[in-house]
């Protein structure tokens, strides 16, 4: 009717292969198939709360330590570095 293949279901391809012959009938096919898709989407539920969770975290702030600061060497530009040693060539040179 619909011109798409199909085919029976039979459970036992998802469950143990020890599983009673009643459990692995066709009947019981679509049954696992849900718990089966219940248990992903419960997963998949959980990974997001706890994605959220970790988003959401109150975010602890640091106490106030009193660090000595730290001084940086100054930086001088290019420019301030080449005037400098222009200067000093200049002093040097008289």
């Amino acid at each position: 009717i619909t011109g798409m293949d199909t085919r029976i279901g039979y459970p036992n391809e998802h469950l143990a292969g020890d599983s009673d012959d009643e459990i692995t009938s066709p009947l019981y096919a679509t049954a696992v198939g849900l718990v089966m898709d219940g248990l992903k989407r419960q997963e998949r539920k959980k990974a997001e709360k706890i994605e959220k969770q970790a988003e959401v975290a109150p975010q602890v702030e640091p106490e106030d330590v009193e660090e000595e600061p730290k001084q940086k060497p100054e930086r001088r530009s290019f420019l301030d570095k080449l005037t400098e040693r222009v200067k000093d060539f200049l002093d040097n040179a008289e």
